[in-house]
């Protein structure tokens, strides 16, 4: 029973490797199209004025906070201010700053929420081009060499038939074009 087993796994890791070279695998680099996609400068603006309305209402607290710590501060060594008065100054102190901690946080999530959501469309349109770039070149899987700034791809030999850069058709698919970079300067991604 065990030798069948073992004669069946090597069959079965045989066929898994002949199916692996034959496997005819595409690279492309998306974070290079969607940047040079005319809907990502028409999202980063959207972006940066809802950056803007969030940084305004957070500089309207930390102004008010600065206020009240100033107000604290020439109220220190005054014998006229009870006790009392100085921990509520205190108390509504605090409470700014943790609602200042907390609508940074809050803000940070929507800007990334609203990215997403703005960019969902250019993101389909750009898989749709992808698919297409892919089926028409024969490719089986399509990998990124970088997502989140990590490598996913250590190593692809572009001079065999069997590994595409898919990158410049998706571009074409899409309509953009990327100048060539003047010589002597390095190519932008």
């Amino acid at each position: 029973m065990t030798l069948r087993f073992l004669f069946l796994a090597l069959l079965a890791l045989g066929a898994a490797q002949a199916e692996a070279q034959s496997l005819k695998v595409g690279v492309i680099d998306p974070d290079l199209i969607v940047t040079r996609m005319p809907e990502y400068a028409q999202v980063q603006g959207e972006i940066n004025q809802l950056e803007a309305q969030i940084g305004a209402t957070l500089q309207a607290k930390q102004d008010s906070a600065r206020a009240i710590n100033n107000e604290l501060v020439a109220l220190a060594d005054s014998p006229l201010v009870t006790d009392e008065a100085r921990q509520e100054k205190e108390s509504e102190l605090r409470r700014l700053v943790t609602e200042m901690q907390q609508g940074e946080e809050q803000g940070l999530r929507l800007l990334s929420n609203e990215e997403v959501r703005l960019l969902r469309p250019a993101l389909i349109r750009l898989n749709t081009a992808i698919s297409e770039a892919a089926e028409e070149a024969g490719i089986d899987l399509v990998m990124t060499p970088v997502a989140n700034n990590a490598p996913l791809l250590i190593y692809a030999n572009f001079d065999s038939e069997n590994v595409v850069d898919l990158t410049q058709p998706v571009l074409d698919k899409l309509g953009i074009v990327i100048e060539a970079p003047a010589e002597g300067t390095a190519p932008q991604n």
